[in-house]
């Protein structure tokens, strides 16, 4: 969530690598989508930034995972 030290747009943007602390645990993880509340006005009332890609059942997480084990087989061919 934004804070008054730290806004989306401003601070940081999609793409950017963040660290946030969550009931006291520490995570890192690239911003991955930002979603926006904006009321009638065109004021934004929420701001909701989502890090990471695990358990979104989102198909880039797919993707990329099919890409890392591609890549890890050609490796493992070259070696061959």
């Amino acid at each position: 969530m934004d804070t008054r030290q730290l806004k989306f747009g401003r601070d940081y943007f999609v793409g950017d690598k963040v660290t946030v602390a969550v009931d006291g645990e520490e995570y890192t993880d690239v911003v991955r989508e930002v979603n926006l509340s904006v009321e009638d006005g065109g004021r934004v009332s929420a701001v909701t930034p989502k890090i990471g890609d695990q358990g979104t059942g989102s198909p880039l997480n797919l993707y990329n995972t099919v890409f890392e084990m591609r890549e890890k087989l050609r490796k493992l061919e070259a070696r061959m």
